[in-house]
């Protein structure tokens, strides 16, 4: 009975094939019969087929359920008679093959299952003989007899782990497609086969604010509704005809409108959407998307604004534009071209546009070369730049400047040409009128008896007039650059070259207007003596934007210059000499006197006390009589010393860099007779002193001279005296530097009467000594390297007065 009652339902009709016997006997052969068959069905089917007591209790299992589980039946048919605690080790078994999280869930279905003698259906994890936990799908059934009573329970259990997996990888992809569609950046929506909407992903119930269910179908559909609600009103009659004739043909729907969005503004909207068709070609379904194109749209407008702008900007600009094709065709004028030649390309039959406008607008004298240029310039793809005359619109001809350039695509293919006309026929005319004024004053600077030249730059080209090249035979290309520096060196006496150099470069870069007399060379190779002034000129900002400089030939004005100092020199020794013999008479007149009376009386005293009776008296009366002319002698000689003696009372408190200067310029054209450069370098810094000005300029005077007297008596390479003032240990110290041949023996220069030079006294230095220590100061000398002599002085800040 057991066996039937397992497959009852599976086996019913084996009955027929019993036949012909008695009732009795046919109902043992048929139930053996039918066990037989359901014990090969149950242990040979594919799934775990068990049987249970109607308390739950396992009373059958075959061998797919023991085999999956690997236990054996002793662990399934627990007896309870020789079980102590049953209920116990029945839930140890199902605690050993259930998993822990699916334990009291599975329990508690199959006791609800037994207690209410209900179908029993649960998912849930087992153990598997190798420690494997798979999902399974168990159901079982009660079996009762003829009063309803269940006298037992049969079941089968699926493994369905593979289905599971199955089922979990498709709920995960369709979780993924989910959120795929409600994360993408655009609104999607289906709607059934009429286009009545049927969802809406999360942006656009986020968008809109609303879902489909907000919407009753009931007495209005819910696509009258939606469009009603959120389009805006001046397009939703628009929008609902279009959706419902894509509907009924079944076609694509692509639309522009304005849509409300949740915070009520309305946005610009593209809604597209396409039919879902089966095999026979019916729509099953409508799949839409609404793309927001608000700034799109409004970048469109202002794109079309940007144009407009652009073209009335072309229109508008005081200038002819041109557009043509890479071969050569004209395809646009501006405006304002249009209306100078009177031509609109449009007119012109094509192709050929080109050469028509050309024949029709530029001048016969200048077209073929013009055709020729602009033909290279599409042959070659270079930029076309030329000047012609363009006829106007009302016939007369002028000039026009003419340029285009390529545009050209990443591959530096020429995609269009792009050019402009400007007509500069004022500016011709304003070049020639500059041209012919050029050349006018080119002549003028030519003709001028003087060598003028300009600079912009120190190092930059230069000009040089006419007169220059005639006068000095220079060529820039033969013999040196084109610049200011190459003409100096090449031109310029070697002795007076250093320190012109050193002045120029100085006082060119400062801005400083410059006169400076030095010899230049002449086209036979003599030199002559010439006046260079120059100046600079400054831009509206100050800046220096070059400098313009004359030559003037000074040589006779020298020469004459140093014939008369000269003469004036002997002149001047001559009145010296003279003065000095007239100075001795007087002072010897003036000193022979009491030197008279000083003998004379000596003579007298010597006879009185040469007397046999020496009258001691008189000869007392005589020696007084010599001291008193010896006395008379001394104040001779003191009131000569008094004459050439200075006061100390004209010291004042000066600026010695103010003194340097005065002497400097007392010694400029001494020294520019010599070809020699007097430069500077004076503190600023330094605080005034008290000094005697006259005195202070005669050792400055002596000094520069000295300087000048050594580099005129030799071949020296330089020719400069150099002047520095500094502060140094709280005194002023004054440096005067020569480039002469040097001094032997620095400390005896400086003593009365000893001298190196023909003809000298040996007084100067000697002087000058005198002078510095009188203002309480020091004076001495060193020689220079690698040559020359430097002479320093130093005086205290707060000079004393001597008495």
């Amino acid at each position: 009975m057991f066996w039937s009652c397992l497959v009852f339902a599976i086996l019913a009709a084996v009955a027929g094939f019993v036949g012909g016997v008695s009732w009795e006997r046919r109902r043992d052969r048929r139930e053996r019969t039918i066990d037989r068959v359901a014990r090969r069905i149950v242990e040979g089917m594919p799934a775990q087929g068990w049987a249970a007591d109607p308390d739950g209790n396992f009373t059958y299992i075959n061998p797919v359920l023991a085999g999956f589980y690997g236990l054996g039946e002793a662990f399934f048919l627990l007896d309870k008679n020789a079980t102590p605690d049953f209920d116990a080790a029945f839930r140890n078994l199902q605690k050993t093959v259930l998993h822990p999280d699916d334990f009291e869930r599975t329990s508690e279905a199959w006791r609800r299952c037994r207690a209410e003698g209900t179908h029993f259906s649960n998912e849930h994890r087992v153990r598997r003989a190798d420690g494997v936990y798979r999902w399974i799908r168990a159901a079982a059934n009660p079996a009762r007899d003829a009063k309803g009573r269940i006298v037992a329970w049969y079941g089968t259990s699926l493994d369905i782990d593979d289905l599971k997996k199955t089922e979990l990888a498709l709920q995960q992809r369709e979780q993924a497609l989910q959120r795929l569609i409600d994360t993408v950046p655009v609104h999607i929506w289906c709607a059934d086969p009429d286009g009545e909407p049927t969802y809406m992903n999360e942006r656009l119930r986020s968008y809109l604010g609303l879902t489909v269910e907000d919407f009753d179908p009931a007495h209005r559909s819910r696509l009258a509704q939606i469009v009603a609600t959120v389009v805006h009103p001046d397009d939703a009659a628009a929008v609902e005809r279009e959706v419902r004739r894509s509907a009924e043909a079944g076609t694509s729907f692509v639309m522009e409108y304005r849509q409300r969005r949740s915070d009520g503004a309305y946005r610009w909207i593209e809604g597209r959407s396409e039919p879902l068709k089966g095999e026979d070609g019916a729509v099953l379904q409508r799949y839409g998307i609404c793309i927001d194109i608000d700034d799109r749209k409004r970048a469109d407008e202002t794109l079309r604004q940007r144009e407009r702008d652009l073209q009335q900007i072309v229109d508008t600009v005081p200038v002819q534009i041109w557009c043509m094709s890479p071969d050569g065709e004209t395809l646009y004028f501006n405006k304002r071209l249009q209306e100078y030649i009177g031509i609109a390309p449009e007119a012109l039959p094509a192709p050929g546009r080109l050469a028509q406008t050309n024949r029709a607008v530029i001048h016969p004298d200048d077209l073929a070369v013009a055709e020729a240029s602009l033909l290279a310039s599409l042959q070659t793809g270079a930029s076309f730049a030329m000047r012609f005359r363009v006829r106007r619109a009302d016939g007369v001809y002028r000039w026009s400047d003419n340029r285009a350039e390529p545009l050209r695509d990443e591959d530096g293919t020429i995609i269009q040409w792009y050019g402009l006309c400007l007509d500069v026929d004022e500016v011709k005319q304003a070049e020639d009128a500059l041209r012919q004024s050029e050349g006018a004053y080119r002549e003028i600077i030519d003709t001028l008896p003087a060598m003028i030249w300009s600079v912009r730059d120190y190092d930059g080209p230069a000009f040089f007039n006419k007169t220059l090249f005639d006068v000095t035979n220079y060529r820039p290309d033969e013999q040196a650059q084109n610049d200011l520096a190459s003409a100096i060196k090449v031109l310029v006496h070697p002795d007076d070259y250093p320190a012109l150099r050193v002045v120029h470069e100085r006082d060119f870069r400062a801005g400083i207007p410059v006169t400076h007399r030095f010899r230049v060379r002449q086209a036979d190779g003599s030199y002559r003596w010439f006046e260079g002034r120059s100046a600079s000129r400054r831009d509206g900002a100050g800046n220096l934007a070059g400098r313009y400089g004359i030559l003037i030939d000074v040589d006779s004005e020298v020469s004459s210059q140093l014939a008369l100092r000269r003469l004036q020199d002997r002149l001047a020794g001559a009145m010296q000499a003279a003065s000095l013999a007239e100075l001795s008479a007087s002072i010897a007149h003036e000193v022979n006197q009491p030197l008279a009376a000083i003998v004379a009386n000596a003579h007298a005293c010597q006879r009185w006390l040469g007397a046999d009776a020496p009258n001691i008296e008189r000869a007392r009366i005589t020696t007084e009589r010599v001291i008193r002319d010896a006395h008379a002698a001394a104040d001779v000689v003191g009131r000569v010393r008094a004459l050439f003696k200075q006061s100390t009372q004209t010291r004042t408190t000066l600026d010695i860099n103010q003194v340097l200067g005065e002497a400097c310029t007392l010694m400029a054209d001494d020294a520019r007779a010599a070809g020699i450069a007097i430069v500077t370098d004076l503190d600023p810094g330094i605080p005034s002193v008290d000094v005697d000005r006259v005195q202070v300029q005669q050792v400055l005077i002596n000094l520069i001279r000295n300087g000048i007297e050594a580099m005129e008596s030799g071949r020296v390479t330089g020719r400069t005296v150099a002047i520095r003032s500094r502060l140094e240990n709280g005194e002023l110290v004054v440096e005067v530097r020569d480039e002469g041949p040097g001094i032997e023996d620095p400390d005896r220069i400086f003593d009365a009467f000893f001298t190196t030079k023909q003809g000298g006294m040996g007084m100067g230095l000697s002087i000058c000594r005198s002078i510095v220590e009188a203002h309480r100061g020091r004076l001495w000398a060193i020689c220079g390297e690698p040559r020359g002599t430097i002479v320093r002085f130093a005086l205290p800040l707060q000079a004393a007065a001597v008495s």
